[in-house]
């Protein structure tokens, strides 16, 4: 039985959250690949795994844990890592406007069970402090049209300003 909400924690990751982190992103990269194949069937194939898919994207989610301007947080229920939230602090230069600092969602992912029920929200909260608190002045994330999510992400107020388009080139 699930704890109450307010009883989920959400504390920054750290190298010993690694392998359940992992767990989940396999999650992320199934929901992500329904998502492609919605869109565009071509999708399906330039999104192969490497031949050391684990291992780098073991290596990736460590510098999420680890880096200087990467934030990862998790949520826990009874010690069990059932949902995190990734962003990277960026800061963009453009020969034509002044430079801002970009709070960049990467990833978000929760159990299915623990879905709706404001886990993501909680998460989605913290890593927002952490861009308010580093001088961040937008946010931004990229999402298949076909995600759910879309609606989580339009809920923490964020509007769809463009939209990024692929071709399969034969």
């Amino acid at each position: 039985m699930m704890k109450s909400l307010s009883q989920i924690k959400i504390r920054k990751a750290t190298k010993k959250d690694l392998d359940g982190i992992y767990q989940l992103f396999l999650e992320l990269i199934k929901s992500e690949e329904v998502s492609a194949e919605k869109v565009a069937r071509f999708l399906r194939d330039i999104r192969k795994k490497r031949k050391d898919f684990e291992e780098s994207s073991k290596k990736e989610l460590s510098k999420d844990i680890c880096g200087k301007n990467s934030i990862l947080f998790v949520a826990e229920d009874k010690n069990e890592i059932i949902g995190y939230i990734s962003g990277d602090i960026l800061k963009v230069k453009d020969p034509f406007f002044n430079p801002i600092i970009l709070g960049y969602l990467n990833h978000i992912i929760i159990l299915k069970n623990y879905r709706g029920k404001g886990v993501s929200e909680k998460l989605y909260l913290e890593l927002e402090k952490i861009f308010k608190k580093r001088k961040c002045t937008v946010c931004s994330l990229e999402v298949f049209s076909t995600n759910p999510a879309v609606k989580t992400f339009e809920k923490f107020g964020y509007k769809i300003t463009t939209h990024k388009m692929w071709k399969k080139l034969k």
